[in-house]
Formats: structure tokens, C-alpha cells, sequence
């Protein structure tokens, strides 16, 4: 009750500039500092795609969403993934999920919230297809670690043979959790797996890089 009650006197304003009434202005958007992620892609990810760099615009609207826990961004952040896509075949949108004691503290799950607006922008349905296993978080740990702990925190039921999916999230670090999220989705039938992100934290860190013991191989 208090949130709604405090944007009304509050409204937002631009996360870069300050400049009021709006989530992000055009300006900041245009001279943020862009992600470079093409030479990363690798399996079982068909393709990832980011906007910003994590520092800078791409924290202000992470941190704009998931703390201070103003939905309306959500609809923005959707917008900007959407317009960093290459090209928009696929056949449904989903997320990885959130853990449920987060979602108690947000009051919502910000990574649904921002699939569900991907999907609804390209006219495709959003469908839940990973679960957790486990509640651990996944921060402060070496890549290698963060796989072995995604590979037995995540799975799904689903039945996707011949499906291209769109995999969505706020933030890439080290790439642990998208790249199972992908090795499942394909495991369950899925041709490709693509990821799309806001903010690239992986690049900005240069502190991590694919490595043939912790990347699945594709399939001979």
C-alpha cells in the first residue's frame, strides 16, 4: 500500500539523469555503454544477447526494478531486450526462477514480470518451463561452482521437441545459470536456446570465460 501511495507523491524519474516522470529518458539510453557478448555465445546457448554494460544504466535499471521494486520498469527493460534481439523466431519466451524467499521481499517475481512483458511485446506465450530444486543462492562463487550448483538447483518437466526458446533474464555473470537453464531447455527437446539479457556483468568483470570443463558439448 505504501509504494503506490509513495510513487503518486514521488513519481519516477529517469535512473541516469533525474529527469522526472519517466523510467528512463532517450538521452541516457543512447549514450550508455553497450554490451559486447556475440564472442561468447557458445552451447548450449544458440546466441545471448545484451544492452548495457552492468555498470553504469544497466545496474541503475536493474537496481531501479528489483530493489527499489518499481514494476514499471520491467515494461522498459522488456522494451530495450527486445530491440537488442537480432531477430524475434522463436516460439516461446520463459525465465529462470526466482527463489521464493526473494520473491516474499519483492512482493513479485521480477524475472516473471519482466518475461511476461517480453512475451506479451512479441505476441508470443510465456510458459514457466524451469523449476527449482533448491533455494541457494548462487553469488561469490567461481563459475565452475556456480554451474555445479545451477545443474542441481534447476530442472523442468517439459515436452519442448522442435521448440525455439527465449530465455530472459535481468543480468549475465558468469553465464552459470543461463547456460544450464539452456542445457535443460535442450535436454527437453528445445532446437534452439537463446538468451537475452539487460545489463552484461560477465564482460564488465572480465574475471570468468567459457571453459570446456564447465560448457556442456554439443550433442554427437
Amino acid at each position: 500500500m505504501l509504494q503506490p501511495l509513495a510513487r503518486l507523491l514521488a513519481p519516477p524519474a529517469c535512473v541516469g539523469c533525474k529527469k522526472p516522470g519517466i523510467v528512463v529518458c532517450q538521452n541516457c539510453i543512447a549514450t550508455a555503454q553497450r554490451a559486447n557478448v556475440a564472442r561468447r555465445t557458445q552451447f548450449p546457448l544458440t546466441g545471448l544477447s545484451a544492452v548495457f554494460s552492468y555498470d553504469g544504466l544497466g545496474k541503475q535499471l536493474v537496481h531501479r526494478l528489483k530493489f527499489e521494486r518499481q514494476r514499471e520498469a520491467a515494461k522498459v527493460i522488456a522494451g530495450l531486450i527486445i530491440a537488442a534481439l537480432p531477430h524475434r523466431d522463436f516460439d516461446v519466451v520463459t525465465t529462470t526462477p526466482t527463489a521464493t524467499k526473494r520473491v516474499r521481499q519483492r512482493g513479485f517475481d521480477h524475472g516473471k514480470l519482466l518475461g511476461l512483458h517480453v512475451a506479451h511485446e512479441l505476441r508470443l506465450p510465456y510458459r514457466q518451463l524451469l523449476f527449482r530444486r533448491s533455494q541457494e543462492r548462487q553469488l561469490g562463487h567461481s563459475r565452475v561452482k556456480r554451474m555445479e550448483q545451477a545443474r542441481a538447483n534447476y530442472g523442468t518437466t517439459a515436452n519442448l521437441a522442435g521448440q525455439r526458446v527465449l530465455l530472459v533474464d535481468d543480468v549475465i555473470s558468469t553465464g552459470a545459470t543461463l547456460a544450464t537453464g539452456a542445457e535443460l531447455l535442450r535436454q527437453a527437446g528445445a532446437t534452439q536456446v537463446w538468451a537475452a539479457v539487460l545489463a552484461d556483468n560477465y564482460s564488465t568483470k572480465a574475471a570468468y570465460k567459457y571453459r570446456d570443463d564447465d560448457v556442456p558439448s554439443p550433442p554427437k
